[in-house]
């Protein structure tokens, strides 16, 4: 990437660099590598993270076990939709401990009991400023015990 370019990118807001490399990747995925070698579109690539089927939560986990200390720092937003197995929720959830803002939309589709859903412990770890979440992802039948649970 040419020097201007650079120059000029780091005068851009996040969000419109974001858009910018995005397209650019769209319209020429060859050179996808070379525009992820910006160390700066890492940091906004990751920032928002949304995983609505069960192939992109596994390369997500796969490229975050690379690095784990990345995904503790950089995922702020985490968006895990029902198409997301509870096993791959649980290990996206400890790998990003950092999360500000979690949506966590999974299905308890094997109907385990509380005790031995997977996402239950990491959940636990999390100190997300806004959560918003289908109390089924974590809970089976009809009671509902969060002791711990601070509302504001």
């Amino acid at each position: 990437m040419s020097a201007i370019i650079r120059n000029l990118l780091s005068y851009l807001p996040d969000e419109l660099e974001c858009n910018i490399f995005l397209l650019a990747g769209a319209n020429s995925p060859s050179n996808i590598p070379r525009y992820l070698s910006v160390a700066k579109l890492e940091l906004i690539l990751y920032r928002v993270v949304d995983i609505d089927d069960e192939e992109k939560a596994k390369l997500f986990i796969l490229c975050l076990q690379l690095q784990p200390g990345f995904a503790k720092t950089l995922v702020k937003v985490l968006h895990l939709q029902p198409t997301v197995s509870p096993e791959q929720g649980a290990k996206i959830l400890a790998l990003c401990q950092g999360l500000q803002e979690l949506t966590l939309q999974i299905v308890n589709r094997t109907n385990l009991l509380d005790e031995e859903n997977p996402l239950r412990g990491p959940l636990c770890d999390l100190w997300p400023t806004t959560l918003c979440m289908n109390i089924a992802s974590v809970f089976y039948g009809p009671n509902i015990y969060l002791p711990d649970l601070v509302l504001l």
